[in-house]
């Protein structure tokens, strides 16, 4: 199995990197699961919109949220993950910049008024389902964020052809 580790920072996967072109900041993708983490990274790629930097360890993410939360646009991240739960991460991200979009993953339903009445101090954006598609992750990431619509429909309709 390759290393999908960077030099020096346990937890932390490999990240495409900062880039001018990228308008809309970065996106940071948090999940315990490795291929998960691929198949989201890949589907937000084509959009190029993102310098997105993917994390299996959520303290190693909210380190680099920390340091760099004026860049950062939205984290998406796993429910179960190890050392921190994501909703412990989305209170800490939120604690660091409140203007950070947060998406949660879950293999369960999560109704959004359920969730906000029994947590009404956990701030989310939204919830998707796990196994992720990739078009239900295109447009979560566009109805939180200012993506254009025609560009992620561009990017939905050449997943559809391949």
């Amino acid at each position: 199995m390759s290393n999908f580790k960077s030099e020096g920072h346990p937890g932390i996967t490999k990240s495409l990197p900062s880039n001018s072109s990228r308008k809309n900041g970065c996106l940071v993708i948090v999940d315990n699961e490795i291929g998960e983490l691929e198949v989201m990274k890949r589907s937000l790629e084509k959009i190029k919109a993102f310098a997105i930097h993917t994390f299996t360890d959520p303290r190693d993410a909210l380190e680099f949220i920390k340091h760099n939360h004026e860049k950062c646009t939205l984290t998406i991240s796993g429910t179960r993950l190890p050392g921190m739960s994501g909703l412990m991460l989305a209170r800490k991200i939120k604690q660091t910049d409140s203007t950070i979009r947060i998406l949660l993953l879950s293999a369960f339903e999560i109704h959004e008024n359920e969730f906000s009445t029994v947590l009404p101090s956990t701030k989310v954006d939204g919830f998707i389902q796990k196994p992720v598609s990739s078009d239900k992750l295109l447009n979560m990431v566009s109805k939180v964020t200012s993506l254009d619509e025609d560009t992620v429909s561009s990017v939905i309709t050449l997943y559809e052809r391949t």
